[in-house]
């Protein structure tokens, strides 16, 4: 359940091979966390779920729903920040370096709000091709080491400040179906 390991400083590693759901807030600054495997059958990842581990890389696999803490998923088109940061899976996951969306059978996917905000190490981020995705606010603001982004041709929102203070990030190709930033 919710803040089930929070603040559990010594955890290293967790098996995830039979999780499905992952609450708000479970491993919520467990910065001696550093990997994080999922099986295929997780569903949903919930606000805060990951913010300061020490996660290193991240895969989410296909049709894993990104979680608000208030009203169940992201709302498509909420760029208003309402929920200021009521997602925020990995924000402020300081060694975190690559993270890969896999594609197999979804048709839409959203990155919400601050989801990678402060992940200060992140260099290499991988979108499925044949997914309609929606980069939410502040998504990957402050991601320091962010030097280059692919965006896939079947992006067609950017949240504002999606990729804010990104000092690093030299060459970003905005596909013509992008409609909104």
């Amino acid at each position: 359940g919710d803040y089930a390991f929070a603040n559990c400083k010594s955890i290293e590693s967790f098996d995830f091979s039979n999780v499905v759901e992952i609450d708000d807030s479970v491993f919520l600054n467990c910065s001696k966390l550093t990997k994080a495997e999922f099986s295929d059958e997780l569903k949903a990842i919930g606000c805060h779920a990951f913010e300061n581990t020490g996660l290193k890389k991240v895969v989410i696999p296909s049709g894993t729903v990104l979680k608000c803490c208030l009203s169940g998923e992201y709302e498509h088109g909420d760029d208003t920040g309402a929920f200021k940061d009521f997602y925020a899976q990995f924000k402020n996951c300081k060694n975190l370096k690559t993270v890969i969306f896999e594609d197999k059978t979804t048709s839409k996917f959203t990155i919400p709000h601050f989801t990678f905000e402060g992940c200060t190490a992140l260099k290499k981020v991988y979108l499925p091709e044949d997914t309609k995705i929606t980069v939410g606010p502040r998504a990957f603001k402050n991601c320091t080491s962010l030097a280059s982004i692919n965006i896939p041709s079947n992006i067609t929102r950017l949240g504002e400040q999606s990729f804010r203070n990104c000092a690093s990030l030299t060459k970003v190709v905005i596909p013509n179906s992008v409609t909104t930033i």
